[in-house]
């Protein structure tokens, strides 16, 4: 029934967008699958730990906290205590099927707390792709499942369950030794649970829908560790049942890939997002989105880390039904020898609420923030294996007083590689 509503809806989607000029989308248009589409990178199935024939395998256990949460419900008054703990367990697995290649991950996770159960939760995480790379052409199609409890996002303190399905495909030409086009399609269906409320609102009702995109995307490989990529996504969510939050949209990114080879790595994409409300009582969106994760590393030993993440976020509060979130997020990380490390870090998110007509005065113009800092030590068994003791600060000023809380959430952290 899922694939026969997700086929109906696509035939939807394909008609509405086939008035597009393809000219434009072959210009450029997003892809979510980017990395792959490069045919010079090595092959992950020979990098894998793990050979069994034509399957091969990564995979990692982790414990990612063992400690103490002092603010367990982000409450203003009253915080609760709790000692929790967070296992996870998953696998990066590649399988050959002659020419063609089925590649997947698979993590499951669990939550413990040891006095308040209803914060309890076993989550899990798949995404599965299959491509069939030719010559110069590698169609590819897969899909993506989340069922989690947790806090979707910075607004909402609730952990509630709901989960995610995420379907795509497309098709990436490699027109040069330099140049790729990839042109694609996705679609994600949100939905929470029946159950799942957060200061009396039904958060199904209210945020359950589906956001579908035709996009694409047109790489340059200027230098063996430098790619300049240019993005582009026309957009469309349709929400279950509050339609007058729905939206079509486009955006456009710019952006760079910088190898791990490079003096300074990581990706960084800035551009433009222009989000067309269907309802006139919510006003639209057009201004800069931005996704910038990069790295130096400093002498061998001092690690400098930098994220701005800046889009659109939908908000569960009737009369501001999204907000544009701006984060600035860094670390530094310090080698001190004998396998120790040492690092501190910080965060600090910034919600600017947009609303309707009917606001109330008193939070008009609101802008929230969440702001964290902290810092660790750690031992590197080897190359992906870490134990680590953090120690991080947390807080929200709102305008609205019951939205204020701080905290303090600290414990042992364990990575393992086999």
């Amino acid at each position: 029934m899922r694939v026969a509503g997700a086929a109906r809806a696509w035939g939807g989607v394909l008609a509405r967008y086939s008035r597009i000029p393809l000219a434009a989308i072959a210009g450029a248009v997003f892809c979510v699958n980017v990395a792959a589409a490069q045919s010079t990178e090595p092959d992950p199935w020979e990098q894998a730990r793990w050979r069994f024939g034509p399957l091969a395998v990564s995979p990692t256990v982790q414990l990612r906290n063992l400690g103490v949460d002092t603010n367990v419900f982000n409450s203003v008054d009253d915080p609760k205590k709790d000692f929790t703990t967070t296992v996870a367990g998953g696998a990066d697995w590649w399988l050959r099927l002659g020419r063609a290649r089925l590649l997947g991950t698979d993590v499951v996770e669990g939550v413990y707390f040891a006095t308040y159960a209803s914060e309890r939760s076993i989550n899990y995480f798949h995404r599965l792709t299959f491509e069939y790379p030719l010559n110069r052409i590698r169609p590819y199609a897969g899909g993506s499942y989340v069922n989690t409890k947790d806090r979707p996002g910075y607004e909402i303190d609730a952990r509630a369950r709901h989960t995610e399905w995420g379907t795509r495909a497309g098709v990436a030409i490699r027109a040069t030794g330099k140049t790729t086009f990839d042109i694609s399609a996705s679609q994600i269906d949100y939905t929470f649970d029946g159950d799942a409320t957060f200061q009396g609102s039904d958060l199904a009702e209210i945020l359950n829908r589906r956001a579908q995109a035709l996009t694409g995307q047109v790489r340059y490989k200027l230098t063996p560790l430098t790619t300049l990529t240019l993005s582009a996504s026309t957009e469309r969510e349709r929400f279950d049942d509050t339609p007058e939050r729905d939206s079509n949209g486009f955006r456009l990114l710019p952006g760079i890939e910088l190898a791990k080879l490079a003096l300074i790595t990581g990706t960084a994409q800035v551009g433009y997002r222009q989000l067309n409300m269907l309802s006139p009582a919510i006003p639209d969106y057009s201004g800069a989105v931005a996704a910038v994760s990069l790295g130096y590393l400093l002498a061998g030993t001092t690690r400098f880390t930098v994220g701005v993440d800046r889009d659109i976020e939908y908000s569960f509060e009737i009369d501001q039904p999204y907000y544009v979130l701006t984060g600035v997020s860094g670390s530094i990380t310090r080698v001190v020898g004998l396998g120790w490390d040492v690092v501190v870090r910080g965060a600090n998110q910034r919600l600017a609420y947009r609303e309707t007509a009917n606001v109330s005065e008193s939070v008009a113009g609101r802008v929230d923030r969440v702001v964290s800092w902290g810092g660790g030590v750690g031992y590197r068994l080897s190359q992906g294996s870490r134990v680590g003791l953090n120690v991080d600060y947390f807080s929200r000023r709102s305008p609205i007083y019951n939205r204020d809380y701080e905290g303090l959430r600290a414990g042992l952290a364990v990575t393992y590689d086999f």
